[in-house]
């Protein structure tokens, strides 16, 4: 697979890994798994640049990417470092004191998508064209619904329609329509 250049919007902005999009247009969580791509590892064996615990053994520490100046978006192979968390957590809260680096933006969104399957089947149904309703809205309620709600929720619409048409849940009986 071939990857095109993105024009950067920022030309001050360093030159990110792997050719991507810039640090500007993608989110938090984007650029950590970003520096833990194959191409954005730093060079060397898996050992904390600041304590030099390696990741080796049965129960190796948790080694992960840290960023040398506190900026996630800086990701030039000379920002990158090996680093176990609790340094990672450590340098970080040394420059959060002294006013260096940028603290990381967590979308925690304020609700969880759907509250119950009724909700959920709403949502869909707007989808399917079968309720009315805003799109966007059953959209983003479907979205912000965790996989494993949907699955339950799903679980629980077949119960509904096995009770109200039969074993199939089908409407028509189960017949197959192709």
């Amino acid at each position: 697979m071939t990857r095109t250049r993105v024009r950067r919007l920022n030309p001050a902005e360093p030159e990110p890994c792997g050719g991507r999009k810039p640090a500007s247009e993608v989110t938090d969580r984007a650029l950590r798994y970003r520096a833990n791509s194959e191409e954005c590892l730093p060079p060397g064996p898996r050992r904390c640049a600041w304590c030099g615990r390696r990741s080796a053994g049965t129960n190796p520490p948790n080694i992960e990417v840290g960023h040398v100046d506190g900026d996630e978006r800086n990701t030039v192979p000379e920002n990158l470092i090996w680093t176990c968390r609790p340094c990672n957590q450590r340098v970080a809260a040394n420059m959060r004191a002294a006013g260096v680096g940028r603290r990381t933006h967590q979308f925690n969104p304020k609700r969880k998508g759907a509250s119950d399957y009724r909700e959920y089947a709403r949502a869909l149904g707007i989808l399917d064209g079968t309720a009315i309703g805003n799109m966007d809205q059953a959209i983003a309620l479907i979205h912000a619904t965790p996989q494993s709600r949907r699955s339950e929720f799903q679980r629980e619409i077949w119960q509904v329609r096995k009770q109200r048409y039969g074993p199939s849940g089908r409407k028509d009986g189960g017949s197959v329509p192709f």
